[in-house]
């Protein structure tokens, strides 16, 4: 009789359903994969994308459970390993025989959250692939999870001893094993937004101090070339519309130019956009110009900092003249660059983040430009020596700096500030809510709070996202419910993102207190950036306004201290939607007639228009 194991990949928690529609559980397919080909003995299941992509933490386990599965794999990276640890603990709860593994980037002997939380049986550290055949063979026989002492790379608990023991560690160049393709292997198909992950190495030539990858695989191991020729013939047959090279630096690869012609023979139409990551040094006229006929449309480079004191304690090489001429290149080719600045590394101050950012503005070096803090994660180098650097940190996910010795917290908030004023861009973005009935997510009218009941039974109808839009006119006699309401979402589904829209005339003559009611007191990851310029993001409120037969949403901040009236919330807010019909002619010049009408929106450096 074979047994059963699910694999569970979740997304980023975030309000952004354009990206949840990107979402594509590729680690977990790699390994599905893998054990589909070596291991028949065993049933592997993963649940469908639009369940891991939009379902509620309680549809989830319910899912899980339902299936009755021997084994449940998850796989664990920083924006969703605190998600995986409660849905753990519940199906450990109510099927205590069945065995938890986790796998990913979170899995680390020094990670001290997650082990100390005790979520899972075993824990596999690095390339998993192997080891998660090398176990469950062993499972197959015997449950005792004791006895895989002798898999290297594990983390198992030990019940005599009442806590974690590691095996011996052997090289992931040792015992990796590239898995057959998730795709031509009917593991995986394409997103709902027709994209889809591909890989062309396993590795990383680099050396920074911030990532683990490279202390978990040194050097490139490279997948074979009629793999990635298949891979591309799949997304041709299955119309993907982008692919994303997921490679830490795409063009290192030592077969590139083999890769590169097998992409531009497939790909002659560039019905495919493609997208990699890559060092802007290495960026020459021929390699552009190869990347461009094989319809490569975006690339990713990190600058990280221009402070060269910064560079060389976190292992990162950069020659001014060799990035600046890479950029351009790109530039001038038509691909899109988008570049990446790292906020609190050792040794930069705020005006070291400033001169980052004031050097890609004037050299006009990027199209898009991310602005990252620095994360301390577990297993690297930089994890290792915080404390010489001075630097302190949030120690559960996203392990966010707050200071450090040349950096204080308020600087932090003024790095962003300032790079938000230089660029008018808004790197902490306000997403749209929901606000009709939607495929996947949940959207509710309340008409009357008093009759308002979430019946608990319907676990499909909560969604990881939900909008309630408030119709009571006496919502502040009841605003008790409301503060009822939240509680039962969360008890159910403790990582549910909320959305509460009310109408603008609702609002006359409230006070704080009053809108502090649709806050549940709780934060979550997305909620620790305490430098951000945005308000709190697992929670959000929303006036909805009439303007000339259009509706506009303005967000509400939660810190409502800084603000005096709601007139000040409009003038600072810097996100508003214009909700137009699709037959309102004025979609026809994007409503610029529509945001001339109105005043208070003049000053507003977004908007997005929204048919």
């Amino acid at each position: 009789m074979s047994k059963r194991l699910i694999l569970i990949q979740l997304p980023i928690l975030t309000q952004d359903v354009s990206y949840l529609m990107d979402f594509l559980p590729f680690s977990i397919g790699s390994l599905a994969s893998y054990v589909k080909t070596y291991l028949s003995k065993w049933e592997v299941l993963i649940p469908p994308v639009e369940v891991l992509a939009f379902s509620g933490d309680e549809f989830i386990i319910d899912w899980i459970l339902d299936k009755k599965p021997d084994v449940v794999g998850f796989s664990s990276f920083l924006w969703n390993v605190e998600r995986n640890i409660h849905i753990a603990k519940k199906i450990k709860l109510f099927s205590p025989e069945t065995i938890i593994i986790f796998g990913g980037p979170e899995i680390t002997k020094d990670n001290s959250f997650l082990l100390n939380h005790r979520p899972f049986d075993i824990g596999i550290i690095g390339e998993g692939e192997f080891i998660l055949v090398q176990i469950l063979e062993r499972l197959s026989f015997s449950k005792n999870i004791e006895d895989l002492i002798e898999v290297p790379n594990l983390i198992i608990w030990n019940k005599e001893l009442n806590r974690y023991v590691c095996s011996k560690f052997t090289s992931a160049k040792k015992i990796i094993h590239l898995p057959p393709s998730p795709y031509t292997n009917n593991v995986l198909g394409p997103s709902f937004s027709k994209r889809f992950f591909i890989e062309t190495t396993r590795g990383c030539l680099n050396r920074c101090a911030y990532c683990f990858y490279h202390r978990n695989l040194s050097g490139l191991i490279t997948f074979p070339l009629n793999r990635i020729k298949e891979e591309l013939i799949w997304a041709l047959e299955n119309k993907i519309e982008e692919g994303i090279f997921v490679d830490p630096s795409f063009i290192k690869n030592p077969n590139i130019k083999e890769v590169l012609k097998i992409i531009k023979e497939i790909n002659k139409d560039k019905k495919i956009s493609f997208f990699c990551e890559t060092n802007a040094e290495d960026c020459d006229p021929w390699i552009v110009s190869e990347l461009r006929e094989a319809g490569f449309t975006k690339v990713e480079v990190g600058l990280q900092t221009v402070n060269k004191r910064s560079l060389r304690k976190v292992n990162r090489y950069f020659d001014e003249k060799k990035f600046i001429r890479g950029v351009k290149e790109l530039k001038r080719s038509g691909i899109e660059v988008w570049l990446d600045i790292i906020v609190g590394l050792p040794e930069d101050t705020l005006e070291d983040v400033k001169r980052s950012v004031d050097f890609v503005v004037e050299k006009e070096l990027f199209d898009e430009l991310n602005l990252y803090p620095l994360y301390v994660l577990p297993g690297t180098k930089l994890r290792e020596e915080a404390s010489h650097f001075s630097i302190s940190f949030v120690n559960r996910p996203p392990y966010v700096v707050y200071s450090t010795k040349f950096m204080q917290p308020e600087d932090f908030f003024y790095a962003f500030e300032y790079a938000e004023e230089i660029t008018q861009r808004d790197f902490f973005p306000c997403f749209m809510p929901i606000v009709k009935k939607h495929d996947f997510l949940s959207y509710f009218e309340i008409k009357d709070l008093s009759l308002f009941e979430i019946d608990v039974k319907k676990k499909r109808d909560f969604s990881n996202v939900i909008s309630l839009e408030l119709q009571d006119i006496n919502w502040k006699k009841k605003k008790e419910k409301i503060r009822c309401i939240n509680e039962e979402l969360i008890k159910k589904n403790p990582y549910i993102l909320i959305n509460w829209i009310i109408p603008w005339e609702f609002v006359k003559g409230i006070d704080k207190s009053d809108i502090l009611v649709f806050f549940p007191n709780r934060l979550l990851w997305i909620d620790l950036e305490i430098f951000s310029t945005a308000s709190y993001q697992s929670t959000q409120l929303f006036l909805k306004v009439e303007l000339n037969g259009c509706f506009s949403l303005i967000r509400v901040p939660y810190n409502l201290e800084h603000y005096l009236t709601f007139s000040d919330i409009i003038e600072k807010q810097n996100t508003i939607w214009i909700l137009l019909s699709k037959q309102d002619s004025r979609l026809e010049n994007k409503s610029l007639e529509v945001i001339d009408e109105i005043s208070f929106l003049r000053e507003h450096r977004y908007f997005k228009i929204v048919p």
